[in-house]
């Protein structure tokens, strides 16, 4: 029901927003945002945290100033959630001029910055960063999710990846807010690599190298997997061994991802040394290589009549299948909704906000959160068909589609005194869930009947359900 309300307000203020200003000198069909963050150990062993945020230049629309040049303002509102209580609001306005708008269509040009804070390692934090275009009214929205690490003095640890459009030596001219001692590096938030970016860039951080010792020598194994988990690039024949000597360490890198295929890929390093690879010191990042439009990640809540990117040349027959296999992100009622609409734009524009406010929950942009999500169409059909469903609307095809694989599964098959059930894990998922799935008449038909996920089905007795004899767990 909520997703279902939140889709109605944004169709409803996208409504009112439609030819409310005039005389604008020039607007682009979009406005759209893009968030991403990493995770630093400080000098003073204080874990901070760095908030990227990214916008188009052409995103806003300019109008005319009493000076003769062409401005724009951006409002943006970052509300940050620790263990689920407000822990920081920030509100702040962005504003440019141009003396001329007679290139800004086809800007290339992307506005990053960013925001510092000092979080406390083992709490969790939602990040959600809120944007208005003054002028046209448009507003986009974007979350992310995550648990802050702990790096205690008595282990080595790792930073998360920084994912960069660009790395360069830090000179006079360099943005003082993109410095990491002597590198100028310019956040990539859109974690998205095409036409204009072939080259990735990272950086990340070691701490407490000299605990690997004996170990004389270190280096970094880098690889990227394909959608399928398949690893399409590496650098493990050519390693690049360095003394240990120093407490820490920054890593730079560059990959040329050019030659991938369009699609969603996972960058992951590792720290090597000479005893072997140290598997649990290892991070990793997602990001989209589409070479066939601007790298930009798809986030923008859509007003009706405007485009919608990915679903631009979608007939109703096309929408009308990509609906239904989106079984797993919708509800009755948006069903119901759905069934309602007859208007091609706003058929688009329902699906795109699901897209949008699913992606969020996961804290992923639209584009790797569809690219996925699709990807595992097929996998839930093999591995979760009953008897009565096909596997994509099976409860646990439902929970794989809209979560991807979880990060455990317990599974107890006919055990003495209870029915056939599973418990999934998703460790990254709010903190750590579980969903709990029971096969009630035997047909390999698991339901699901408690899970600690917010928005999802809770039940705290579900025990009694899986006893063969419901009378024994009371």
């Amino acid at each position: 029901m909520k997703t279902n309300r939140n889709i109605k307000q944004f169709i409803i203020v996208a409504g009112l927003f439609i030819g409310l200003f005039t005389g604008k000198i020039y607007a682009n069909e979009q406005f759209q945002i893009s968030l991403d963050y990493a995770q630093f150990l400080g000098a003073d062993k204080q874990c901070y945290l760095e908030i990227y945020y990214a916008y188009p230049e052409n995103s806003p629309q300019f109008q005319l100033q009493a000076n003769n040049e062409f401005g724009c303002a951006v409002y943006f509102t970052l509300n940050i959630y620790q263990n689920d209580s407000l822990w920081a609001n920030k509100q702040w306005k962005i504003e440019k001029q141009l003396p001329d708008t007679t290139n800004l269509s086809t800007s290339k040009k992307h506005l990053v910055d960013l925001i510092r804070y000092s979080i406390r390692g083992g709490n969790k934090y939602s990040v959600w960063l809120f944007a208005r275009d003054y002028y046209s009214g448009k507003t986009d929205s974007t979350k992310t999710v995550f648990t802050a690490q702990n790096c205690s003095d008595s282990q080595i640890c790792m930073s998360d990846l920084l994912l960069a459009s660009g790395i360069q030596p830090f000179t006079p001219t360099s943005d003082p807010k993109f410095r990491k001692k002597v590198y100028d590096i310019v956040p990539n938030p859109g974690l998205s690599y095409g036409i204009d970016l072939h080259e990735l860039f990272y950086y990340f951080e070691i701490y407490h190298l000299t605990l690997a010792k004996p170990d004389s020598q270190y280096a970094i194994l880098w690889q990227i997997e394909d959608s399928t988990g398949n690893v399409v690039l590496s650098n493990s024949d050519n390693l690049d061994w360095r003394p240990l000597v120093h407490e820490s360490s920054r890593e730079i890198g560059q990959i040329g991802v050019w030659d991938l295929d369009n699609g969603s890929y996972m960058l992951s390093c590792y720290l090597q040394t000479a005893s072997g690879k140290f598997s649990e010191i290892t991070k990793s990042k997602k990001f989209l290589v589409d070479k066939q439009v601007e790298p930009l990640p798809n986030t923008t809540i859509p007003v009706l009549g405007e485009d919608h990117t990915f679903l631009d040349d979608f007939d109703e027959k096309r929408l009308d299948q990509e609906y239904d296999q989106m079984y797993a992100l919708t509800t009755n009622d948006i069903r119901t909704t759905y069934k309602k609409i007859k208007v091609l734009p706003e058929k688009k524009s329902l699906i795109y906000n699901l897209w949008m406010m699913s992606a969020a929950e996961v804290g992923l942009s639209a584009a790797i959160f569809r690219h996925d999500y699709l990807q595992r169409i097929k996998e839930a059909d093999e591995k979760y068909k009953s008897s009565f469903k096909p596997g994509w609307k099976t409860d646990q095809g439902r929970i794989f589609l809209k979560y991807g694989p979880p990060s455990d599964i317990e599974r107890h098959h006919s055990e003495s005194g209870t029915k056939p059930y599973e418990v999934w894990r998703y460790e990254e998922l709010e903190g750590g869930v579980i969903f709990v799935f029971i096969d009630r008449i035997g047909f390999n038909q698991y339901e699901l009947i408690h899970s600690t996920k917010r928005g999802e089905l809770s039940e705290p007795n579900w025990t009694r359900y899986i006893a063969t004899n419901p009378l024994d767990k009371y």
